[in-house]
Parts: structure tokens; C-alpha cells; sequence
């Protein structure tokens, strides 16, 4: 699921943006400068380990129908057993 984060100047997300940083307003670009003298931004991100799960649940559905299609083996070779 998509989420607001921070990110730095570099588009490295740092962590998932806090209620002030999502009402803080930056230059024209949207930036900031921390406390800490880097500049920072706030913009959509999905993290890794969702697209993990969407994955996994996109070979589920391939096993689950090509079992229905080609048997139990097929249905087993997709999953891995």
C-alpha cells in the first residue's frame, strides 16, 4: 500500500512522514532544510516488502490456475513442493 514518507534530497526514503512533515511547506519544489542542514522531501513510496507480498500472491493465483488447467503436479511445480 502506498504511503507518504520522507525522503532526503538524494530520493532515499527515510521513514514513513510524521503528521508535521506532511503539513510542512518547503520551496516550490516541496524542500526543506533539516535541523541537520539536509534537505528533505515528502512524496508517495511503497515499500519493498509490499510488492513482496504482491508477488507472492500473483504466483499463488498462477499455481491455483494452472492446477485447475494442467493437475496437481503442475499446481505443485508452481509452488515449489
Amino acid at each position: 500500500m502506498k504511503k507518504l514518507w520522507l525522503f532526503d534530497i538524494e530520493d532515499n526514503p527515510i521513514h514513513e512522514a510524521t503528521e508535521e512533515e506532511i503539513a510542512r511547506e518547503g520551496d516550490e519544489r516541496g524542500l526543506w532544510t533539516g535541523d541537520d542542514g539536509v534537505q528533505y522531501f515528502v512524496d508517495w513510496y511503497t515499500p519493498d516488502s509490499d510488492l513482496d507480498d504482491w508477488r507472492e500472491e500473483w504466483r499463488q493465483e498462477i499455481a491455483r490456475e494452472e492446477g485447475m488447467l494442467n493437475g496437481i503436479d503442475s499446481y505443485n511445480d508452481w509452488m515449489g513442493y
